[in-house]
């Protein structure tokens, strides 16, 4: 509220001034597809990812783990037709003969969302339409919490997988699962070592229901994490 009674000095106008245009400047690299228009690839990073209120982890940590390599991030630009008059064309390598177009996230959604950052809003593009892409059909979706396609397209992605859609999707290539309880130090070791070395995205995800007795462990349970790095030693 203003108060009447309150004359402004010069130095809180200037302030006032300096807050409204750094707000302005923060709207403008959260509103573009990249921090960098020039040089996209500079916008393709892990910390750009901000996972929102929906579950969707599976498709955000595989997509931070795509954005470690540089093919990795350039086929993350690749995917992304931006169309010039508003929507974004996504062509999926796991389904590229299904391009989806949808709108540019608007405010509402990056407050629901994906939360786009200094690093631009090409994460949130494609959670959109990853979502649009689960809700066109049934079986892509999580049909035993989301069973009906919403009027959202985010909704789609929510529910979580089971057989690491997001690897699926974003790489268009199988994904090579292990179990820790079932899978030799030696062997997960041997396998961990090849994937960064050959720059494959690798996730890690935790067993059983946040509200499930079974699996109990530090780290929340029925979650995808972004494997960063992996030291051998």
């Amino acid at each position: 509220r203003i108060n009447p009674f309150h004359s402004p000095s010069s130095e809180e106008v200037v302030l006032s001034a300096s807050a409204a245009m750094a707000s302005v400047r923060r709207e403008a690299q959260n509103h573009s597809l990249y921090e960098d228009e020039k040089n996209p690839l500079e916008s393709i990073r892990p910390e750009a990812i901000n996972q929102g209120k929906i579950g969707d982890c599976y498709f955000l940590s595989a997509l931070a783990s795509l954005s470690l390599t540089k093919q990795g991030k350039e086929s993350i630009v690749n995917m992304i037709h931006d169309n010039k008059d508003g929507p974004y064309t996504v062509k999926f390598p796991g389904a590229t003969d299904e391009p989806i177009t949808v709108k540019a996230p608007t405010a509402a959604e990056m407050a629901i969302y994906e939360e786009p950052n200094a690093h631009g809003t090409w994460a949130a593009v494609l959670e959109k339409a990853y979502g649009e892409y689960c809700n066109q059909h049934f079986w892509r979706r999580n049909i035993l919490t989301n069973t009906f396609p919403s009027d959202e397209p985010q909704e789609g992605a929510d529910g979580g997988s089971t057989f690491h859609a997001g690897l699926r999707i974003l790489t268009g290539k199988g994904v090579d699962q292990d179990y820790n309880w079932a899978t030799s130090l030696d062997t997960m070791d041997r396998k961990l070592s090849e994937a960064f070395k050959e720059g494959r995205p690798v996730t890690a995800f935790t067993m059983g229901m946040p509200w499930s007795p079974l699996f109990q462990s530090d780290v929340p349970k029925g979650h995808e994490y972004s494997v960063l790095n992996y030291d051998h030693a």
